[in-house]
């Protein structure tokens, strides 16, 4: 009777266990199901963001966060569509979330600082970019550094600036933007030989881009030379008729 006992003790043992593995399988295929159905909603989310549907795109991503809210990418899509909605608080939660969980997500740390540059927190904003300032697998470090330096121009930090901006087009000599912001603090600390400089720069290798034609036409305006300076507004006109830079040269040839 004992042995049959302990048989019997045995047997439901063995029972139990292979239930409790039955169990564990199955809330480990529930998983990662969920993991699944999470990505492939992210998956459609991406293509309906990037044919503009946005409200479609939400939608998806809503349904892949429910379904993971670990899931990095839904997180930093959702975020980059709230920044574009200029919906600032909730763009920043989700990029912080995208940072938390995958710590290399070098486009969430990047779109983080733009949040926070939106929002006029410069500070803050050096201190997200810094990292990829040294980050060798970084695709865009002019990028880095051209942000940086334009939080070190708004705290008045000129030569941090200046610094950060020099970097940017060594990192890539065709960097317009960079061209152009180095050229506007020039002007703003009064050396208007070396803003021209650089505008110069920015207008030879974008033609179309309006900002640099505008601070051109300024200088040119502050120095009397009135025929140069119209020049320079009617290029800026003619680069971007329906821009607000465009308009404001309008009024100024």
């Amino acid at each position: 009777m004992i042995w049959e006992a302990k048989v019997r003790c045995r047997q439901t043992f063995l029972i139990a266990v292979i239930a409790m593995s039955l169990l564990a399988s199955c809330a480990a295929e529930s998983e990662q199901e969920r993991i699944e159905q999470a990505d492939f909603h992210y998956k459609l989310a991406n293509g309906y963001f990037y044919e503009n549907q946005i409200v479609m795109a939400l939608r998806e991503l809503t349904q892949s966060l429910e379904l993971n809210p670990d899931h990095p990418d839904a997180h930093h899509l959702m975020g980059f569509v709230f920044f574009g909605r200029k919906e600032y608080a909730t763009a920043e939660r989700h990029f912080r979330k995208a940072l938390t969980l995958r710590g290399g997500f070098h486009e969430a740390r990047s779109n983080l600082a733009a949040v926070l540059m939106a929002t006029r927190r410069w500070a803050e904003a050096i201190t997200v970019l810094d990292p990829l300032l040294s980050e060798t697998l970084y695709a865009t470090p002019w990028v880095a550094h051209n942000n940086v330096a334009y939080c070190h121009a708004k705290l008045e930090h000129s030569s941090e600036a200046l610094r950060h901006y020099r970097l940017a087009i060594m990192h890539n000599p065709e960097f317009c933007l960079g061209y152009n912001n180095l050229g506007a603090l020039y002007q703003t600390l009064g050396q208007a030989d070396l803003a021209i400089e650089y505008l110069e720069r920015a207008t030879a290798r974008c033609g179309q881009y309006p900002e640099p034609h505008f601070h051109l036409g300024e200088i040119y305006a502050a120095m009397g030379e009135l025929e140069q300076s119209r020049s320079a507004f009617r290029s800026c006109y003619q680069a971007a008729p329906q821009t607000p830079y465009g308009r404001r040269c309008r009024r100024r040839m």
